[in-house]
């Protein structure tokens, strides 16, 4: 009759990237690390059209809902899930009794915290070195969650605050000859741009030697880890959407737009940017925690695509997230911080800039007389 009975069913699931390599190459399917483990079993379920068509109609309403086409039904809705968040979601799972294991330690400890607060004696001392070391942590781990996320702004917080601290250490050692003062207490507050003299309280001794490369970087240690461990946990919720989605048996938008953009159909061959995408994507389907591993070892620009990914393949957020702490946390953020001692002492400083007139002197024949000619030209 050419009508579509209701009764029709459409199987919803997610879309496997398995299946898409298999295409593209020949359907020979390839052994791989992260494919071959252990994964849980997804139930799909058979919806009607009408529900099919509803899901639809509500995903492209979804579209429509931004901050500029509809501000106050958005800031309405982002207000409700955010109070359901932030408050009943945890009141919720502290009323459940399973949980009282943990939330009667955790108030008992509350009560005696707020308890030796108020209370004044041979402990206060002790109790304020606790809480400024807890406030000092949060502090770095809380900036290297922002740089991840963004918060929209995509502002890089290692360059707004730790590489700045960084400077502030190493610029006040120099000028006092020693490590002996507490760089924690004064950091809020670094006098920009006369980063040398941040840490006032400290004892000059000009008759000492300067501290060594080492020992500088063993002072500003403790935040630089911080502050990356802090940057794995911001790579979570592009993970734990795509994740959520593919245990749902729902189709992931953004990985398939993913897949669609790095796709070989219509690729000539010279976009760089897509092989290089499609080179990580069957990197970590291969190799999986390694891969993750391996991506969150260096500068990636491009790692939130390693979290889709990984969220869309169900690795386990155990691994995802253990792989990310010791890429981004262990090994990228201290390699930054060897970088940035080294740059900022004054002999470092100097052999910088010595290599970078080296560099210049080298490539000057490449770009100058080139651009000597076009400036030329345009004169005549």
């Amino acid at each position: 009759t050419g009508r579509i009975k209701s009764s029709k069913f459409v199987t919803v699931g997610p879309d496997s990237y398995d299946d898409d390599v298999r295409q593209r190459r020949g359907g020979k399917r390839s052994p791989s690390t992260l494919s071959s483990q252990p994964r849980k079993k997804i139930l799909k379920r058979s919806i009607s059209y009408e529900e099919a068509m509803e899901a639809k109609e509500l995903a492209e309403k979804r579209k429509e809902l931004t901050l500029f086409k509809r501000p106050f039904a958005t800031l309405y809705m982002f207000s409700g899930v955010l109070f359901d968040t932030v408050c009943m979601q945890p009141l919720r799972w502290a009323a459940d009794p399973a949980n009282l294991v943990v939330v009667v330690p955790a108030v008992v400890a509350v009560l005696c915290f707020v308890a030796a607060h108020s209370l004044q004696g041979a402990h206060s001392a002790l109790l304020a070195d606790l809480e400024h070391s807890f406030l000092y942590t949060l502090w770095w781990f809380g900036l290297g969650v922002a740089s991840s996320i963004g918060l929209g702004t995509g502002a890089h917080t290692g360059t707004l605050f730790l590489f700045p601290h960084i400077c502030a250490v190493v610029r006040t050692a120099e000028t006092v000859h020693n490590l002996d003062f507490e760089h924690s207490h004064d950091m809020w507050s670094l006098p920009m741009p006369k980063l040398a003299d941040s840490f006032q309280s400290t004892v000059p001794t000009p008759d000492a030697p300067i501290p060594s490369y080492w020992e500088m970087f063993s002072a500003v240690l403790f935040p630089i880890i911080v502050w990356g461990t802090g940057t794995a946990l911001g790579e979570l919720p592009p993970y734990l959407v795509s994740y959520s989605a593919a245990k749902a048996g729902k189709e992931d938008e953004e990985y398939q737009q993913l897949i669609g953009g790095i796709s070989e159909e219509g690729d000539d061959g010279w976009d760089l940017v897509k092989r290089m995408e499609r080179w990580m994507v069957d990197f970590l389907r291969h190799h999986g925690f390694w891969g993750v591993l391996l991506m969150a070892s260096y500068p990636n620009a491009l790692f939130d695509m390693c979290g889709l990914c990984c969220g869309h393949f169900m690795m386990p957020m155990g691994s995802f997230l253990l792989a990310t702490t010791i890429g981004k946390g262990l090994m990228k953020a201290p390699m930054q911080g060897l970088l940035f001692v080294w740059i900022f002492k004054s002999s470092g400083r100097h052999e910088f800039l010595g290599l970078f007139r080296s560099l210049l002197s080298y490539f000057k024949w490449y770009f100058g007389a080139p651009l000597a000619l076009a400036l030329a030209a345009a004169a005549w």
